[in-house]
């Protein structure tokens, strides 16, 4: 008698222990699954994030300025608008700010001195197209980041610089989310060096 609740015991902590694998794995190929299709993972009923790869990135900006109502923040080590070439998908990116910038939207666009110095056109565009655009608080600093806020509830952050290399041909990986406390501290962080920066004209 004794052998058998044994037995039964143990059996019933083998199909917990199945149970549970199977479980985690059906759990792991979702959260793969919507990785790998690019629909993004709900972290809980408010909160999602979406990894963006490679050119995904660019549809994924280009859609979020589309929505945009109240407000754009960017923050970009490099930034490169080409006059020459009008299909350059960094064009329709700066074209989108100083749309939003027309219809009275908060733009403001914070560049790392590389941008500055390199591509000089990209500034003059943005000040043409009255987009506020500031340095970071001193040339001996890089700033490396590359973060786009939309209406304080939209984070996009990763490797993606605004240059056409980044968007249609290199191997980068961002991530997209509407995670609230991300965004709020993605704000402050916006908000700080935006505070501290230089204006271009003053260089």
């Amino acid at each position: 008698m004794q052998a058998r609740v044994v037995d039964t015991g143990a059996r019933s902590i083998l199909v917990v222990f199945a149970v549970g694998v199977v479980a985690g794995l059906i759990a792991g190929i979702y959260v793969y699954s919507r990785l790998e299709t690019g629909g993004g993972v709900a972290v809980n009923n408010t909160c999602s994030m979406s990894l963006l790869l490679d050119r995904e990135y660019y549809s994924a900006a280009l859609k979020a300025l589309g929505n945009a109502e109240r407000s754009v923040y960017v923050i970009m080590y490099v930034v490169k608008y080409d006059p020459r070439e009008a299909g350059d998908p960094v064009n329709s990116l700066l074209n989108a700010l100083r749309d939003l910038r027309e219809k009275g939207v908060d733009v403001k666009v914070v560049v790392d001195d590389e941008t500055y110095r390199s591509y000089r056109e990209t500034i003059d565009y943005m000040v043409a197209s009255g987009i506020p655009v500031r340095l970071d608080e001193s040339a001996s600093r890089t700033t490396h980041a590359k973060i786009l806020i939309v209406d304080n509830s939209t984070l996009i952050l990763g490797s993606h610089n605004w240059t056409e290399s980044a968007l249609t041909m290199n191997h980068e990986a961002s991530v997209e989310t509407n995670c609230h406390s991300l965004v709020s501290k993605a704000l402050s962080y916006f908000d700080s060096i935006w505070g501290s920066g230089r204006s271009v004209a003053s260089t």
